[in-house]
């Protein structure tokens, strides 16, 4: 049959050959990975495998190739002429591929100058690769100045590789000032519009002293009060800028127009004056005065222009009305009335008034009368106007002893 080297028969040889023995590309693989055994060969050799999950086999093929293998251990038994040679076996582990899958702390769409953070999840027994930010941690942080891609390469303890990318895209922040609209200088009462002009669409929330205020997000504000005034612009990705001014809204006068009495009748004179009277203040009437007080003899309404140093102004008005005098008579009328000694007579106002006055001090509107004398009466109305009239009332002795 044919002899070795050595001089031996060749099977004899060939049994006392090296093990045989099973090598793989790599003991540990990736779920879903094919691995391929070889075997040293042997002539006259045939090989029977045993494989996890039942797997028998006996070939002469010295490679062998698993398309879906399963975790465990792999045995191969040689067989020489028939005859039980070596046993070797092979210990296969099967473990997932790496989990790479990029999240971050906030949308991909950023503002410049912003940070965001990347992050896949940990596993200790994995090598982290970032292509564009040379950390080799699962979690990276960043703050482009402008857009650009983020790739990650994950490999595990059997060398496998899992990748995944992230498109970080970085927009340019909004502009926005503040101008107004109305005179200045601004005073207390008046009204100044604050309008926010920004670079783009955005929304709108308006601040004073720091603090929420009423109707604060349009675009414009009307501001009645001084403060500190701030407008805050947000775009629909959250990028912001934002601007300041401060108003100060000057004093107001906040004068009255006084007068020496509620009402006047005629022949009255009205003094019209300010109160408080500021030396600062400077004044102009609707009858083209410009001191602090007037005089005035006719109803009409008076009204008045006030302005402080500050150029704020104070309109102010005042209605008078000059009523005219009542009319009056005592009854029974006459220039003079005789009356005999010893009887009296009752005078009397020709007409109701709200007050009387006699001279006599009685303030009834008839009085009874008996000694000689002129008599006077002050009448006044509901107006307050009053008038003044008098009766003279003469007394004549009668001797009716002459009488025959």
């Amino acid at each position: 049959k044919g002899y070795s080297q050595l001089g031996l028969p060749t099977f004899v040889s060939n049994y006392f050959a090296a093990p045989v023995t099973i090598s793989g590309s790599k003991n540990c693989i990736c779920e879903g990975q094919p691995v391929t055994f070889t075997l040293n060969k042997i002539e006259n050799s045939e090989y029977r495998w045993e494989a996890p999950g039942g797997f028998f086999l006996t070939t002469k093929d010295t490679t062998l190739t698993f398309k879906n293998p399963l975790p465990g251990t792999y045995k191969v038994t040689t067989f020489v002429f028939g005859c039980e040679t070596t046993i070797d076996t092979f210990d296969l582990t099967i473990v997932p591929y790496p989990v790479a899958d990029i999240t971050t702390d906030k949308q991909p769409i950023i503002c410049k100058g912003d940070w965001i953070t990347m992050t896949t999840p940990y596993d200790e027994n994995y090598e982290y690769e970032w292509t564009t930010v040379y950390e080799r941690k699962n979690t990276i942080r960043d703050n482009p100045p402008v857009s650009k891609w983020y790739y990650l390469t994950v490999t595990n303890e059997c060398d496998c590789v899992s990748r995944d990318s992230i498109f970080i895209e970085v927009r340019e922040n909004p502009t926005v000032s503040i101008t107004t609209e109305g005179e200045f200088p601004i005073c207390e009462g008046d009204t100044i519009t604050l309008i926010a002009n920004p670079s783009e669409t955005v929304s709108y929330h308006w601040t004073r002293d720091g603090e929420e205020i009423p109707d604060s997000s349009n675009q414009r504000y009307y501001a009645t009060r001084s403060g500190f005034y701030q407008i805050d612009v947000q775009t629909d990705v959250g990028c912001t800028a934002k601007d300041t001014i401060t108003l100060v809204f000057k004093e107001t006068p906040n004068s009255i127009i006084a007068t020496d009495k509620e009402s006047y009748c005629d022949g009255d004179v009205a003094e019209l004056s300010i109160v408080p009277d500021d030396g600062t203040y400077s004044y102009l009437w609707s009858n083209g005065a410009t001191t602090s007080n007037i005089q005035v003899t006719e109803s009409g309404i008076y009204s008045v222009e006030i302005t402080n140093a500050s150029l704020c102004t104070q309109y102010i008005e005042k209605d008078i009305i000059f009523y005219p005098n009542p009319e009056a008579d005592i009854l029974p009328e006459g220039d003079t009335l005789i009356i005999c000694n010893g009887t009296s007579i009752d005078i009397t106002a020709d007409k109701d008034f709200q007050s009387y006055l006699w001279s006599t001090g009685e303030t009834t509107k008839t009085i009874t009368v008996n000694q000689e004398g002129n008599y006077s009466l002050i009448a006044t109305d509901s107006n307050g106007c009053s008038v003044s009239v008098n009766q003279y009332i003469k007394f004549l002795s009668v001797n009716f002893s002459n009488i025959t």
